[in-house]
């Protein structure tokens, strides 16, 4: 899911009138710098931003976004619809576990990108859900006792004869199918699944995830 970035006030308010017009939950931006104008505009046409968190740079200590201490201390007095896109797989790469990011951005999350690996404080490719340390099903019951009711973006970014196998996996669930019932199905029995009946997987490298919500309660229970 790409960022998306303005110049000027024009040129934002350019994003958001098009964000407006295609009905868009929100925008995610790394453009801490333009909070100002980012603020008005939420105002104005009441759509919210997210700050999205990629990974730590090594050599650009000036690249701070990656750090949720650092966001919260940028979003924290801003309006409400202005918070994170919290990314988990970027949290991990950069030495941050999870769901410690969600606890201390807590009413302050926009969205999420979801991503399981397998171990913290590496640069490694996403992992199948319930086979790393990411601690999906912690991270989903923390978000649910937060009252979180943004958009998750399901996503692994890897093998794509696995990814299409993880979309069935969980519309099975969602639909009663002939895995709802296995014991790998069982793996966050807390929950429930909401996800859309058709989903559609584009090859394009810039289309990798699926939307889900967790809303009245309901969330993403295993994969």
């Amino acid at each position: 899911m790409e960022s998306w970035a303005g110049a000027d006030e024009a040129e934002w308010r350019q994003i958001f009138e098009f964000a407006k017009k295609i009905g868009l939950y929100g925008i995610t931006t790394e453009s801490v710098n333009q909070l100002d104008i980012i603020e008005k505009l939420v105002k104005e046409f009441d759509i919210r931003v997210g700050i999205h968190e990629h990974a730590r740079r090594a050599n650009d200590a000036n690249y701070k976004v990656w750090d949720p201490n650092y966001v919260l201390s940028v979003v924290k007095d801003r309006d409400k619809r202005i918070g994170a896109c919290a990314d988990t797989g970027h949290w991990a790469t950069s030495g941050i576990k999870p769901l410690d990011g969600i606890k201390l951005l807590r009413g302050h999350i926009i969205s999420l990108h979801l991503k399981e690996r397998t171990e913290i404080g590496k640069q490694l490719p996403d992992a199948v859900y319930g086979t790393g340390v990411s601690n999906i099903k912690g991270i989903l019951d923390e978000l649910k006792k937060q009252g979180f009711e943004g958009n998750i973006s399901i996503e692994y970014e890897n093998n794509w004869t696995i990814r299409c196998r993880m979309s069935r996996n969980a519309l099975d669930l969602s639909e009663g199918g002939p895995r709802a019932g296995s014991k790998k199905a069982q793996a966050f029995p807390t929950a429930q699944t909401s996800f859309p009946r058709e989903c559609s997987i584009a090859r394009d490298k810039n289309t990798r995830s699926l939307q889900s919500h967790i809303r009245n309660g309901n969330a993403l229970r295993s994969i």
